[in-house]
């Protein structure tokens, strides 16, 4: 799995990203900010989280569960990723955007 270089920013560095998927057929928005913060949003649901590069995995922690991350880009589409949990059987095709999520 190729490493994830947009992730390579510093806390206070201008790194926001958003991932964009779906889980179980439902739309999801992951937003990522360069301090480590982040949330989960999907309909009405808000979850935060904290997250961290270790190695080639992106380590995402959630008040009830932790998922670590591993990804590989879309040679023909370089917004779009497919991700797999390290630990757990899960993958997910992603399309990663810049700035703050619009609702």
């Amino acid at each position: 799995m190729a490493r994830l270089q947009r992730f390579e920013g510093s806390p206070g560095s201008s790194l926001k990203q958003n991932f964009q998927a779906e889980l179980w057929g439902v739309p999801i928005v992951e937003h990522y900010r360069a301090d480590g913060k982040g949330i989960w949003i999907s309909g009405e649901q808000r979850e935060p989280f904290t997250w961290e590069v270790k190695g080639d995995h992106v380590c995402v922690l959630y008040p009830n569960k932790t998922h670590n991350w591993q990804f590989q880009r879309n040679k023909k589409n370089p917004d779009e990723y497919v991700r797999r949990d390290a630990k757990m059987p899960l993958m997910q095709v992603i399309k990663v955007e810049d700035g703050i999520p619009e609702f």
